[in-house]
């Protein structure tokens, strides 16, 4: 099967079974314009891979399934980074992994201000008088923050128009790939490649 493809396949065997013969296999979306772009395979391998580390063995879930079929559809049309980001925290979002972006993740004050402390390890934003007893935490500008949680709550299509500067995109990356380093035991060989175009000063 070609990679990004979508299929339907039938199989039988012994539900006790782990080992099942496949007897039908169906095309239900191939998604070749993904293939047909550097870039596009870029970002598509980048989802892939993410999808395996975050979701193991037999997890099913039918409304992850419809997102990542609508993200690889918009991605055969459109080269957003955006998109990308905005992929990568509604996916952790619908595994649990919701970031705390209004109030300290520690003593649930509100913060404000425009530069803003995040840690990976507890999960959101750190306020300056818990800052003290976190040493993974790094500062993130307020603009970031703001825009984060536009990601997560706003649809695709609202975000495909949505104007973000060259720096603040620059920024995002950067505060995308902190927060998913956690969550991953080893690095994804997409984000390597990713992190080298950063330093070569490529935009994605």
């Amino acid at each position: 099967t070609l990679p990004f493809t979508c299929i339907k396949v039938s199989f039988y065997g012994n539900d006790r079974n782990e080992l099942k013969t496949i007897s039908q296999t169906e095309i239900v979306r191939s998604c070749q314009g993904i293939r047909e772009n550097l870039g596009k395979i870029l970002y598509g391998s980048f989802l892939i891979e993410l999808i395996e580390h975050l979701i193991t063995g037999t997890h099913q879930d039918e409304r992850i399934f419809r997102f990542i079929l609508k993200y690889l559809t918009w991605l055969e049309h459109e080269t957003e980074g955006i998109i990308l980001y905005s992929f990568c925290f509604k996916l952790l979002c619908m595994l649990g992994f919701r970031p705390s972006l209004s109030n300290c993740v520690i003593c649930r004050q509100e913060v404000f201000g425009h530069k803003i402390w995040f840690s990976s390890e507890d999960g959101g934003i750190i306020c300056p008088a818990c800052l003290g007893k976190r040493q993974d935490a790094i500062s993130v500008p307020d603009e970031v923050i703001e825009l984060t949680k536009r990601l997560i709550s706003a649809r695709v299509e609202e975000l495909q128009t949505y104007p973000v500067s060259a720096q603040l995109m620059d920024e995002m990356k950067v505060f995308t790939l902190f927060f998913l380093k956690y969550y991953l035991t080893f690095p994804l060989k997409s984000m390597g490649f990713i992190e080298e175009m950063m330093e070569e000063g490529c935009r994605l």
